[in-house]
């Protein structure tokens, strides 16, 4: 029997800074390291350089480095292996990456997972004792650290070259554990094509795959009897205290007795360092990481949360709109255009973002329109918070423009009512994507008037009261929800001069549209305004608790992971709180009229 404990991205910082200078490991760790030593080896990612020198390299983002003194705090913890493939090890340069090697030497550990050159550094780890053989392969996805083809580095990772080495690996083991620095920061679930390299190197021998890199707990699945945990989250990487996925993390606890058996033990940051989970918000986090993994395995669920993600990263668009542009944006862009084609995760979601023209057989479609997206048409987006007047605003605009009008809140709401009507929490994101191959929505015009059709059924003045209006808020949090309304969306704006009102239209739906307008106004009068409405409809209800329920509300869209309420960069800010609503539709228009063409306006 082997045991062995493999922990994720370990890097000193700011707050963990006066620990480990006083080699202070309750500060540091709390009750962790008696669990990293009950393995006969310990194995962790060391995500920065170790060195005193202060020669950064060129690059986007962060630059990661401790000293060379913090290998020997490390050491004490317990852990006999350091793993060095990853994205930040040359952050200060090659000499800097030496400096590494040896400082993690000298503290009695084995540093691995690099080499002097591309070649070199294919070599695994083989973890022997009591007659078993591990073998631990690691490798980077393409990002500043990794080893050339006459430089040294990381080992990178290659589609063939990483599955001959596993594949060797397993005829000269007992079982294959490969430690994978990829993925997309912050995402909990898999690109496609991560997906199937960690498929790929299961069935080339790996007996378990742990992605690293993503600063998050992600989602997990067995795959031909082999473990894959896509995201293991962060170890002691104490940075970014209000971003919930930098809080936790997992310590992969690995068996083997003839066949590996895995064990995930939750870590939580704390304001020195890290520590065990406690019983309750360990069972939380699990419980989080079954949720995610439950959706993985729903295709049309997992595919429409990895797109949400993506389109919620509106920066990838702009590094292609802005390289090579004399613009002052466009010397940044120039570097990460290319950074961007290098490194697997960010190409990801290049393809996800970027849809290949393979997939439109439009016979005649000019390469003039296909760029532009939107086959000539005019997008007006309405963004802004509930009850300040977008839709009746819009739909009044709409129809003094000769334009569509797009309720896109009636979609969510739509969502949101069908969820009630089958006893789902709201709030359930798993549930509530499991919902949706169930659904069918549509927007019919009938009248001039927008209707909303739920599975045949018109919901349109079922989707105006109040409940239907919470729902719609923790629905529209989905990430798969959004998704799966994004292409009726934009599909409606790209045959129509339109409309479209909503919270992330002018931000992620139409960040192309040509006019778009943040429609506002104080909790109060957004308040007064729907009381009003309801009332004139008969529908009793209390303002007190239509005001609370607008503020909560607020809240929740503003403060929501994905596509959070706010103004898009270059929107028109329209307050319109002391306007009458006439006011506002002819302001609205006025704008439109400045832009548009003078054959349409």
């Amino acid at each position: 029997m082997l045991k062995m404990i493999f922990c994720g991205d370990l890097c000193p910082t700011e707050t963990t800074r006066p620990a480990f200078d006083r080699g202070d490991l309750t500060a540091l760790m709390g009750d962790v390291p008696a669990l990293i030593r009950s393995g006969d080896f310990a194995v962790v990612n060391l995500e920065c350089a170790l060195t005193n020198r202060d020669t950064p390299i060129r690059k986007i983002g962060s630059l990661q480095k401790g000293r060379p003194e913090d290998a020997r705090v490390i050491a004490a913890c317990g852990f006999t292996h350091v793993g060095l493939s990853n994205n930040h090890t040359m952050d200060f340069g090659i000499e800097a990456m030496r400096d590494t090697v040896q400082a993690v030497s000298d503290a009695g550990m084995v540093p691995f997972g690099f080499g002097e050159n591309d070649r070199d550094s294919r070599k695994p780890l083989f973890l022997e004792k009591n007659g078993v053989r591990i073998a631990v392969v690691a490798v980077c996805e393409h990002e500043y650290s990794y080893a050339m083809r006459d430089q040294f580095g990381a080992n990178p990772f290659d589609e063939f070259d990483t599955m001959q080495d596993i594949a060797e690996a397993k005829a000269h083991s007992d079982a294959v554990i490969v430690m994978y620095h990829g993925g997309k920061e912050q995402c909990e679930y898999p690109s496609p094509r991560l997906r199937k390299a960690c498929r790929a190197m299961v069935r080339a021998g790996a007996d378990l795959v742990l992605t690293q890199h993503s600063h998050c707990i992600g989602s997990r699945e067995t795959y031909l009897g082999a473990e894959i945990l896509y995201g293991q989250g962060n170890f002691n990487f104490v940075e970014e205290p209000e971003h919930p996925h930098w809080q936790s993390g997992l310590i992969a606890q690995v068996v083997f007795d003839g066949k590996l058996h895995i064990n995930y033990v939750p870590v939580v940051v704390t304001e020195t360092g890290i520590t065990l989970a406690p019983p309750e918000r360990s069972a939380e986090i699990m419980q989080g990481l079954e949720n995610c993994s439950r959706i993985l395995q729903n295709e049309d669920a997992w595919l429409g949360e990895w797109e949400a993600f993506c389109r919620s990263v509106p920066y990838y668009v702009d590094a292609v709109a802005n390289a090579f542009k004399d613009i002052p944006e466009g010397e940044l862009c120039n570097q990460i255009f290319p950074h961007y084609l290098d490194c697997e995760a960010h190409l990801d979601v290049w393809h996800t973002v970027f849809k290949s023209w393979h997939g439109n057989k439009t016979s005649g479609a000019s390469e003039a329109n296909i760029l532009k997206g939107s086959n000539n048409m005019f997008n007006i987006a309405i963004d802004g918070p509930s009850g300040a007047g977008k839709s009746s605003a819009a739909k009044r605009a709409a129809k003094e423009l000769g334009f569509i009008y797009v309720d896109t809140g009636a979609l969510y709401r739509a969502v949101g009512v069908a969820a009630l009507r089958r006893e789902i929490p709201t709030a359930d994101a798993s549930a509530v994507a499991a919902m949706l191959p169930e659904l069918e929505i549509a927007l019919k015009f009938e009248e001039g008037e927008q209707k909303v059709y739920l599975n045949g059924e018109d919901v349109s003045k079922t989707i105006r009261l109040p409940e239907a209006s919470m729902a719609a808020s923790d629905v529209s949090a989905v990430p798969a929800v959004r998704a799966f309304l994004f292409d009726l969306q934009k599909n409606l704006a790209a045959k129509n001069d339109c409309i479209m009102d909503g919270r992330d239209i002018g931000t992620v739906v139409l960040p192309d549209a040509q006019l778009k307008v943040y429609l506002t106004a104080s909790a109060e009068e957004r308040a007064n305004r729907r009381y009003k409405e309801l009332v004139e409809r008969g529908t009793p209800v209390d303002y007190e608790k239509l005001l609370e329920e607008i503020k909560q509300r607020d809240y929740n869209d503003s403060h929501r992971a994905i596509a959070p309420l706010k103004p898009a960069p270059d929107a028109v800010i329209l307050d319109s709180s002391d306007l009458t609503l006439a006011e506002v539709i002819e302001k609205i228009v006025n704008m439109a009229k400045e832009i548009l063409p003078h054959d349409e306006a």
